[in-house]
């Protein structure tokens, strides 16, 4: 999972690994429903609201990215 993910990230440079845990964690508890809305379809699969929620997260990721391109082009 993230071990994996966090090493591609440190080792290519096109490659970012984006944090997203925080946005389903409550304490030590993961958020399994939200304002009465379910936010897994599974153990291990987000229902389409639940994919919203990482949403600004994801969003924030890109734009830095893309920032990154601009200032440093290939």
């Amino acid at each position: 999972g993230d071990a994996v993910a966090r090493e591609l990230a440190k080792t290519h440079s096109n490659v970012t690994f984006v944090p997203t845990a925080q946005v389903y964690a409550r304490g030590n508890e993961a958020l399994v429903l939200e304002h009465g809305r379910v936010v897994y379809l599974d153990d291990d699969h987000l229902t389409d609201y639940g994919a919203s929620l990482a949403l600004g997260t994801l969003r924030r990721a890109v734009d830095t990215a893309y920032a990154k391109i601009n200032e440093d082009p290939l």
